[in-house]
């Protein structure tokens, strides 16, 4: 298989409005009978307060000529809590033959997680990010990310690129990929939920960047029923509308271990929330009734409207939760 790699400043692309480029000879199409992948990052956003990443490969499987790395060179820190409702450009035009990738693997190498409580741990030996000078972080625990690798989650375990531009989507879900502080132990848990998303040049105009602000997304409200208040947990940790995960689960479409689909949204501080970079299915809405708080868990109870939808489709910018209950109590 043959790839060439060109480079190109790192952008921090809004989904929303005009992406910017790098110069014309580094964007220029693919090659008659060739295939041109670009790999953007993303995020959901989770229940801590800052996490970065350095990526050190993505590896696609399932073409002829054998395993080709998709990533160039590894990354510096990347902050993935910056990433919510943005792309992060990470390769740009590796030329591929046109082929059917059966499996995405990323190896993450240092990482470094704030939590809520301004608690650090570390993964590796990275140079911590400024304003950060614990005088002894915990352990980041994640046993296979630097060997293996994470296995990306993609709609029936395959990618289909095709003759032409292309971008693939990698959604890394903090939500669902940080869970909790390990007891008493000093360790943060960290097991990497990752999507991957193909987005093809639809139109035709030789330029996928444009068709990154239209993807497929469900987006709507979360609101508080009336005279409720969400508590704090622990006491005198306050918390908020921000702290409810709306979820998304695909009707028909399954990853690698034949489960389905499932995507976090992020809400905002006025209850607006979004699931970004859906494939096309029929999706199933919901919630995350626990979140894990370490030595506390804050337990939801919510409705939401409709319950289901179909993306591309009509109903994904009306879906409306409406939290009626909370309570914090001890994690088990």
């Amino acid at each position: 298989m043959r790839h060439h790699w060109t480079k190109c400043l790192p952008l921090i692309l809004a989904m929303m409005l005009p992406m910017a480029a790098c110069d014309d000879n580094e964007m220029a199409g693919p090659e008659d009978g060739m295939a041109t992948l670009s790999v953007y990052l993303t995020d959901a956003l989770g229940d801590v307060a800052n996490v970065w990443v350095e990526l050190v490969g993505l590896t696609a499987q399932g073409g002829e000529g054998g395993p080709v790395e998709l990533l160039g060179e590894p990354t510096d820190l990347i902050l993935l809590t910056d990433l919510v409702g943005v792309v992060q450009l990470l390769q740009v035009n590796a030329d591929l033959d046109p082929t059917t990738i059966s499996q995405l693997r990323l190896v993450i190498g240092d990482a470094v997680l704030e939590a809520s409580d301004g608690t650090v741990y570390v993964k590796g030996n990275p140079v911590l990010p400024e304003g950060l000078d614990p005088e002894n972080p915990g352990e980041l625990h994640c046993p296979s990310c630097s060997q293996s690798g994470i296995k990306v989650k993609v709609p029936n375990d395959e990618v289909e690129l095709e003759e032409g531009e292309a971008a693939l989507v990698l959604d890394f879900d903090v939500a669902q990929s940080f869970g909790h502080k390990a007891g008493k132990s000093g360790k943060w848990v960290m097991k990497p939920v990752i999507h991957g998303t193909l987005v093809g040049d639809e139109d035709g105009d030789g330029d996928v960047l444009d068709e990154l602000g239209l993807t497929n997304s469900i987006t709507g409200a979360v609101a508080l029923g009336t005279g409720f208040t969400i508590p704090e947990c622990p006491a005198g940790e306050v918390r908020s509308i921000r702290d409810f995960i709306p979820t998304a689960t695909a009707n028909l479409l399954v990853d690698g271990e034949n489960q389905p689909i499932v995507r976090a949204g992020a809400v905002a501080e006025d209850g607006t929330f979004q699931i970004g970079f859906l494939s096309p299915d029929s999706y199933t809405m919901g919630f995350d009734e626990v979140i894990n708080l370490g030595d506390y868990q804050l337990t939801f109870t919510a409705t939401v409207a409709p319950g289901q939808v179909t993306v591309p489709g009509p109903d994904v910018t009306g879906v409306t939760y409406t939290i009626s209950a909370a309570e914090c109590t001890a994690s088990g």
